[in-house]
């Protein structure tokens, strides 16, 4: 069986955790994390169901923070491969598996950068990591995802990401801005928004979109939110 790439540990390697921001690294943000993020992984369990998720397959999830969707997961598969590079994270993922008795889920410090997976997974799932990376960095990390999938395994992709043109970006990023006002108490405020904006590296859909074709992935499905601001995607390994 051909290795994925090698962990990306030259000079000019990225830093991951330099992106991940306190929200994900300080222990008593973690502890919020949940009640701000307010993730349910139905309708993603769904949608993996539907190519054929099943008792034999293991699912990497990647980016994993808290485990939300590793225990949504693990009762329908063989085995969870939870990829995360955050201790904290860890930590409150560890907590939430022995509290649900699961023990099919693989805890593993890791990162895009570093992920090597043997042998390869029949199903991945990623959900607002990789615009922790800016865009060069983006597709080494979808060559590494591609690298730990069976050829036509399945990555669910989703991620803050703009499909609206460019001309409209002031106009649509406000309007995500003044949207925040109504998000549930404890949840992502405006000024942790334009933090995002400002900090971060969400990119354009249209540019995503080769990056995921070039990394040898062969795009199914793509859904935009009516706001422009985020995108799921159903992929294919070629």
């Amino acid at each position: 069986m051909t290795p994925g790439p090698s962990p990306l540990a030259h000079a000019w390697a990225f830093d991951e955790l330099s992106t991940a921001g306190p929200e994900h690294l300080d222990a008593g943000q973690v502890a919020a994390y949940d009640a701000r993020a307010q993730f349910d992984p139905a309708p993603d369990i769904d949608v993996l169901r539907a190519p054929g998720l099943s008792r034999q397959d293991t699912v990497l999830d990647m980016g994993a923070g808290t485990g939300t969707f590793a225990v949504a997961a693990a009762p329908l598969c063989r085995q969870v491969l939870l990829v995360e590079p955050s201790r904290a994270m860890l930590d409150a993922a560890a907590e939430k598996l022995r509290a649900a008795a699961l023990d099919n889920v693989r805890l593993i410090e890791g990162s895009f950068l570093s992920l090597q997976v043997a042998p390869p997974v029949e199903f991945i799932f990623c959900r607002n990591a990789l615009h922790h990376l800016p865009d060069f960095w983006k597709v080494q990390a979808l060559r590494r995802l591609r690298a730990a999938l069976k050829p036509g395994g399945v990555l669910r992709l989703k991620d803050i990401a703009f499909s609206f043109a460019p001309a409209q970006t002031e106009a649509s990023l406000s309007q995500w801005l003044e949207a925040a006002a109504h998000y549930p108490p404890g949840s992502y405020t405006a000024d942790m928004l334009a933090t995002h904006i400002r900090e971060e590296f969400s990119t354009f859909t249209w540019l995503l979109e080769p990056m995921l074709e070039r990394s040898g992935f062969c795009i199914e499905q793509a859904e935009y939110s009516s706001s422009g601001v985020f995108a799921a995607y159903i992929c294919r390994a070629a």
